[in-house]
C-alpha cells in the first residue's frame, strides 16, 4: 500500500532515522528528489514506511551551502550528498532539508524556494505500530 504525504501534513514525518539512498537536484526540471528508507509517520496511525521518495518541485531558486566549524560560517556547496536529513522545514514559499554530508561531515542545508513550491513524500506503508 502507498501513502502520500504533503502540505503540513509534512510536520509528522520524522526523517532524522531514515537512511538517505540518493539526491538528485535538478535546476532545469526545478525538482529535488531524495530517496529514503524507513522514514517515521506519526499519524494517525502512527507507521514506519519502507521505501520512501520526497519530492520537492516548482521552485525557482535553489540554494546549497555548508557550515565549517572552524571558521563558523556557511559557504556555498557544490554536492548535495545527505547522509541523514536531520531537519524538513515547509513552509509557504520555500522547503529546507539540513543534514549531514555523506563526503565532507558537514552540516549542509538545501533550500528550495519560489511562490509555486511544492514538496511530496510517496512511500510504501509498512506494519502499524
Amino acid at each position: 500500500m502507498t501513502l502520500t504525504v504533503s502540505g503540513t501534513e509534512l510536520r509528522l514525518v520524522e526523517l532524522s532515522d531514515a537512511f538517505v539512498g540518493i539526491v538528485r537536484l535538478s535546476e532545469v526540471d526545478s525538482a529535488c528528489e531524495v530517496e529514503l528508507e524507513g522514514p517515521w509517520f506519526a499519524g494517525p496511525p502512527s507507521r514506519w514506511m519502507g521505501h520512501a521518495v520526497l519530492t520537492v518541485e516548482r521552485w525557482q531558486e535553489a540554494a546549497v551551502r555548508a557550515y565549517d566549524s572552524t571558521s563558523h560560517e556557511w559557504s556555498p556547496a557544490v554536492e548535495v550528498d545527505l547522509m541523514f536529513i536531520s531537519e524538513l522545514e515547509v513552509h509557504g514559499e520555500s522547503v529546507t532539508l539540513r543534514g549531514f554530508s555523506k563526503s565532507s561531515g558537514r552540516w549542509t542545508e538545501v533550500r528550495m524556494s519560489g511562490d509555486s513550491v511544492r514538496a511530496v513524500l510517496t512511500a510504501d506503508e509498512e506494519a502499524a505500530s
